[in-house]
């Protein structure tokens, strides 16, 4: 499950996703983003950088929320690139 999500986020090339993740409260939340942005870093890290480097984790940019987003990749529920879904769970 893992393997898919992270082979659909890399082969994004930059362009934006959907993702549907279950929040720890039970809710679904849709983050639209994507990965490798690198505009908002501090002092050029990542925020949540201790959080990226385990192997569950994905840090999204969210450009609603215009900020960095850790999500555990065993609660992603499904993925929309170039307006194909891959519905996970």
């Amino acid at each position: 499950m893992t393997a898919v999500i992270n082979s659909t986020t890399e082969n994004t090339r930059g362009r934006f996703f959907t993702v549907l993740v279950l929040k720890k409260d039970g809710t679904v939340r849709a983050i639209n983003g994507r990965v490798g942005v690198k505009k908002h870093l501090r002092g050029g890290v990542v925020p949540n950088g201790h959080v990226a480097t385990l192997k569950d984790m994905l840090v999204v940019y969210d450009v609603k929320e215009k900020g960095y987003r850790a999500i555990n990749k065993h609660n992603v529920l499904a993925v929309r690139v170039n307006k194909v879904e891959m519905v996970v769970c």
